[in-house]
This record gives structure tokens, C-alpha cells and sequence, in this order.
């Protein structure tokens, strides 16, 4: 698999970490954040919480301005697929939502340095809905990962008890 390029420094070569069940691609350079659409990457790093996550996301996490200052009439491309990415709202809640940079195809969304920290903000602790969802994902991906469990057997007739009249 060829290495993803950082969508905001275009040369440096993005790493990827490891976070619970998710692997992630982060720029050594300006420490931006990539996520696919694929699998809920950006769920498993809410979980992991912010002592579970690798030194490098840490340091993106906890910063409180960007590396890099993005140059408002750049276009940047998605670094799975080279479509344009677009900003827009992340989350339905107006006041728990947040800006991303999203592919136009559908790939994933990028993460500027610190932005991870607003995610974590604003999301880190669910409403109860949305813990259930997240309970739900999951189950759901605990029943792909793990083997099935047998069924329980019959319970065991007592000889000893009456049989019931129908």
C-alpha cells in the first residue's frame, strides 16, 4: 500500500498509529489527523481516552493553536483518492458539532493540529442516546471480532415434578 501524503503539507508522508481497534494517519510535520469513513476510527480514539492515545496524538490533542495556518484560497485533496476535500459540520448538534475537512468522494475527514482537542471537547462525554449508540457499534463489532457463542442447552426435565395438564 503506498504511503498517504499530508493533504496540508502535500510532501511529508503520514504515519500511521495504532489507537484500540482503529489505525489512524497523522503528518509528523503539522500533526494533522486523517480518519476513513471506513470503520469509526474517530469513536475508538474517544474511547481510548486521552492517556490511551499514542505520545504523538497526545501532543496534537493538547495543542492549542495549529502548526500550520491554512492558506484560505488553497484547495487541498483527500489523500486516499486526490478529490477536493471541503470543510463542513461534524455532528448533528449545533452546539457539539465541529469543522472538518471532509473528502468530496466520501473517503474520510482530516484534522488540523488541535483540532482533535475540540473533538475530544465536544464529544468525549455523550448525551445518554448517544452512548447507546456507541454501546451499539460495539456490540456490533464485538459480534464480527468474536466467535459465536453456542446456544444454551434445553433445561433438563425433573423426574420428579408433575407433569402439567393442557
Amino acid at each position: 500500500m503506498a504511503k498517504l501524503k499530508c493533504p496540508k503539507c502535500e510532501a511529508a508522508e503520514l504515519t500511521r498509529l495504532s489507537v484500540q481497534l482503529a489505525d489512524i494517519d497523522q503528518c509528523p510535520l503539522c500533526e494533522g489527523v486523517w480518519f476513513d469513513n471506513s470503520a469509526p476510527e474517530l469513536l475508538d480514539v474517544l474511547r481510548a481516552g486521552e492517556t490511551g492515545l499514542p505520545g504523538q496524538l497526545q501532543k496534537s490533542l493538547n495543542s492549542d493553536r495549529p502548526r500550520l495556518t491554512a492558506a484560505p484560497d488553497r484547495r487541498y485533496t483527500c489523500p486516499r483518492c486526490g478529490s477536493a476535500l471541503r470543510s463542513y459540520w461534524y455532528g448533528a448538534e449545533t452546539e457539539r458539532s465541529f469543522l472538518v475537512d471532509g473528502c468530496a468522494r466520501g473517503c474520510g475527514f482530516w484534522l488540523d493540529d488541535g483540532e482533535l482537542g475540540q473533538a475530544f471537547t465536544l464529544l468525549k462525554t455523550p448525551r445518554p442516546a448517544a452512548s447507546e449508540i456507541l454501546d451499539c457499534v460495539e456490540r456490533v463489532r464485538q459480534s464480527r471480532t468474536d466467535p459465536p457463542t453456542p446456544d444454551p442447552k434445553p433445561p433438563t426435565p425433573d423426574p420428579q415434578s408433575p407433569i402439567p395438564d393442557h
